[in-house]
C-alpha cells in the first residue's frame, strides 16, 4: 500500500561500535499498526545480492529482535508513524558510497471477521548511501 515509504530516507548507516554491518531506516507498509507477529517476510539485498534472513534483525522501540523473535511478539505493536531500524550482519564490510538496496515486507493483517487471512507484500528499492564512521 505505502511501497515507497518502507525505506525510510536515503542512507546507510553503519553498526555503532565498529561492529560489522549496516543498518537501515524502515516504516511498516500499511495504514494502521500491527503487533510483530504480523510481520511474516522480510527480505533485503544490498548490491543485488540476497542478505541470509538470519543476518538481519529489527530494533522496534530501543528494543532488537531476531526475525524470528518478532514472529511471537503478539503484544509488541509497530505503530505508522514508528520507524524501525534494520540491522544487516556482514562478514565483508560495505565501502562508503551509494549501494541499490531492496526490502520486502510481507504482513499479515489481522482485522477480517472470517476465517479468511489476508496478507499483503510490499516492496520498495531504494539507492542508499553509507555514510563514515564518523557520522
Amino acid at each position: 500500500m505505502f511501497d515507497e515509504q518502507i525505506i525510510n530516507g536515503e542512507l546507510l548507516y553503519p553498526e555503532p561500535g565498529g561492529a560489522p554491518g549496516v543498518r537501515l531506516r524502515i516504516r511498516l507498509p500499511w495504514y494502521r499498526s500491527l503487533p510483530l507477529s504480523c510481520i511474516e517476510r522480510v527480505e533485503v539485498t544490498i548490491d543485488g545480492e540476497p542478505v541470509n534472513r538470519a543476518e538481519v534483525s529489527l530494533t522496534l522501540d530501543g528494543l532488537n529482535h531476531t526475525l524470528d523473535e518478532a514472529a511471537g511478539l503478539h503484544d509488541v505493536w509497530w505503530f505508522v508513524l514508528d520507524t524501525a531500524d534494520l540491522h544487516i550482519r556482514r562478514n565483508k564490510p560495505l565501502s562508503p558510497g551509494d549501494h541499490p538496496v531492496t526490502v520486502t515486507l510481507g504482513c499479515r493483517i489481522p482485522y477480517s471477521a472470517t476465517d479468511f487471512v489476508f496478507r499483503q507484500v510490499a516492496r520498495c528499492e531504494k539507492t542508499l548511501t553509507l555514510v563514515g564512521r564518523d557520522w
